[in-house]
């Protein structure tokens, strides 16, 4: 088998020492079929629209309550009827059932669309949809689906029951306890941190049916509202997410019939994961949709905002970057003090290696800023040859600890003052921030794809865990990047309830967990 590998990679490789013309069809055989597949990211007809008009639904209906909602921690009756007006809650519950007969796909599209407007609302819709109406779908009882799926499409939230004091991230170590009498079960326990309890009409709680099997007892029960022994407890004043409700709850001596088990005994743990799973991917669609909406509101505004007499879209972005290189230059000179105050031995030559490290990764910084030919002699009267000349100096140069230890801020930032009033400030401090909005704007677009593809998997019925993961850990650092830039760049009021950045912010903080 070798041989004929060999052969045909050796044909290749002479191959491209030839003329352009006698290898071309080669190329063409094989890059044609290509041409036939969509791009990465599009919509059916049914999607786009239900897109456009969720998009125009959370515009009109939502954001007049968004600053109201945040304020007092409460989400607005009005917002949650307006959601299963319009079938957003029931998005894959069959039309037989009163849902909207939807795709996996369309739920993500619409958690992505509210989540831009409101992250509170995203987070109330993809519980629903991902956890809720999912579970009763794949795994009820005709009996099951004909009592809840229909409110659940039509006027109910439901709220999933798993996290406890003890056992958050070891979600599988749970205490809540259900205890067998007869044709009942006794359930006992308390449960932490569940979203959408203070409005929940049911919840499907996770309690372990038989102690002595550890994980493997842990069964999936239906409990109405109204049974007796449910107490919904206070609910928490959290940082972010301030309108989702977030109550502990506890079950004493809650009593429901063996007929609420939801799927099989001892098969909780099992569901768990696998709906979980699929979260990832809600979760991944609330994060893109969040730093959407953020970055959405960010751009105009950095537009308007003058700073030294020129917009900071234009301006501000060269600032930022120096002002990295300062951070690097103070790392360092930390770095190298604790070092040598500390290390016995220590090598000086091994201490000005890392600095000259660092001090070229400011150099490629600030080459990077000042880009393209402006690196060999900047016009406006400050050569980047003479600064990279100071930086040898000062990473090679008898006077390292004075100049690099000693970097003031003022100082650099004095010297980048100089730069952004010559001839060729505009072009060059524009470069400087659009580089950055442009940076963002490409993790947002690579975080849709991987969530998009994370999302078609799933539907198709193909394996999508690791793709699921993906999603959701790039989205919440694209999340993070962009909600922490949007504030930069807003300057003051970012931090002031009169824009929704400081919202965004932390409201990221939340969803990440």
């Amino acid at each position: 088998m070798a041989a004929p590998l060999f052969r045909f990679f050796g044909k290749a490789s002479r191959q491209l020492t030839q003329p352009w013309a006698s290898w071309r069809p080669f190329v063409r055989h094989f890059s044609t079929p290509a041409a036939g597949f969509p791009p990465l990211q599009t919509y059916t007809e049914e999607e786009a629209m239900m897109k456009e008009t969720v998009k125009k639904f959370a515009q009109e209906r939502i954001t007049p309550f968004v600053s109201k909602m945040d304020e007092n921690s409460m989400m607005e009756p009005e917002v949650i009827r307006s959601l299963f007006e319009q079938g957003l809650m029931g998005l894959e519950i069959s039309t037989e059932y009163g849902g909207t007969g939807s795709s996996f796909f369309s739920s993500i599209l619409v958690i992505e669309e509210l989540a831009k407007v409101d992250p509170s609302i995203s987070v109330l819709c993809d519980i629903q949809n991902t956890l809720i109406n999912t579970l009763i779908i794949k795994l009820g009882t005709k009996e099951q689906k004909e009592k809840y799926l229909p409110r659940l499409a039509t006027d109910m939230v439901g709220s999933f029951c798993l996290s406890e004091v003890g056992s958050g991230s070891d979600a599988f170590s749970l205490r809540t306890r259900a205890e067998k009498r007869g044709d009942q079960y006794v359930i006992n326990g308390s449960k932490m941190w569940i979203s959408s309890a203070e409005y929940a009409g049911v919840f499907l709680v996770m309690a372990n049916a038989d102690l002595s099997a550890g994980y493997r007892g842990i069964t999936c029960f239906i409990v109405d509202r109204d049974t007796e022994g449910l107490h919904i407890g206070k609910k928490e004043n959290k940082l972010g997410l301030r309108a989702s409700s977030t109550c502990a709850l506890t079950f004493d001596n809650v009593t429901v019939s063996e007929k609420n088990i939801l799927g099989k005994v001892g098969q909780g743990y099992k569901y768990a994961i696998g709906m979980l799973n699929e979260g990832r991917i809600g979760i991944a669609a609330q994060m893109l949709g969040l730093a959407q909406g953020c970055f959405d509101h960010t751009i105009p505004y950095t537009k308007q905002r003058v700073q030294f007499g020129k917009p900071i879209f234009n301006f501000q972005g060269m600032q930022h970057q120096i002002s990295h290189c300062v951070r690097d230059a103070d790392q360092i000179s930390h770095g190298m003090q604790h070092q040598i105050s500390h290390v016995v031995g220590c090598s000086i030559r091994s201490l000005m290696g890392m600095q000259h490290q660092i001090s070229h990764g400011m150099q490629h910084q600030i080459s990077h800023v000042v880009s393209g030919d402006a690196a060999s002699d900047l016009s406006w009267g400050c050569s980047i040859r003479s600064l990279m000349g100071m930086q040898h100096q000062i990473s090679h140069g008898d006077a390292a600890s004075d100049l690099s230890w000693g970097c003031s801020i003022r100082s650099l930032m004095g010297m980048q003052h100089q730069i952004s009033h010559g001839d060729a400030a505009s072009d060059l401090s524009c470069c400087g921030m659009q580089h950055q909005i442009s940076h963002v704007a490409t993790q947002l677009e690579a975080a849709r794809l991987l969530t998009y593809n994370a999302a078609r998997l799933r539907e198709a019925g193909r394996p999508f865990i690791k793709e699921a993961c993906m999603a959701k850990y790039f989205s919440s650092e694209v999340a993070t990047l962009t909600t922490s830039k949007c504030i930069e760049w807003m300057g003051g009021v970012g931090f002031t309830k009169d824009y929704p950045i400081e919202k965004y912010y932390r409201d990221c903080k939340i969803v990440i967990e």
